[in-house]
């Protein structure tokens, strides 16, 4: 029987929650589909908080953990006044709703950033943290298969 290492390609069933207050809040969930997910430790499908569980684990090997900060820590200081200027230049879309994911073009490549709120003063003020960022994670896993 196979041990997951770095760049080993599993098949796996996973769920991805996050807990907010004591609500558990389903993002992704293989198992209840039937369709595990096939894919290569290290890759970046899922992030290296999560990754290093699957790591040194053997087929038929669950996991069921909760992490802090899975994603990140929030960083208040990425909540960031845009000038409408910018926002005309890099950003295809022009109106926003709260909690509109808005993507815009940089020469690192494209961002997302969270819409918040206009500014009385011109520009919106947007939030370019991680959605998940600061939040309690729950991953469950149970390893099918190691390739």
């Amino acid at each position: 029987m196979q041990t997951t290492q770095e760049n080993s390609l599993i098949t796996l069933h996973y769920s991805i929650a996050f807990i907010e207050n004591t609500e558990v809040i389903q993002l992704v969930n293989t198992f209840n589909d039937g369709m595990p997910a096939t894919m290569t430790i290290g890759e970046g499908v899922l992030p290296s908080t999560l990754e290093q569980y699957l790591i040194n684990k053997k087929e038929n090997s669950s996991i069921d953990v909760e992490i802090e900060n899975a994603f990140g820590m929030y960083n208040k200081e990425l909540q960031q006044l845009v000038s409408q200027n910018l926002i005309k230049e890099h950003s295809a879309e022009q109106e926003f709703n709260s909690g509109d994911v808005v993507s815009f073009k940089t020469p690192q490549g494209q961002m997302a950033g969270i819409f918040m709120q206009l500014d009385p003063n011109g520009g919106a003020w947007f939030d370019f943290n991680h959605p998940l960022a600061g939040k309690k994670i729950k991953f469950i896993a149970k390893i099918i298969s190691v390739l």
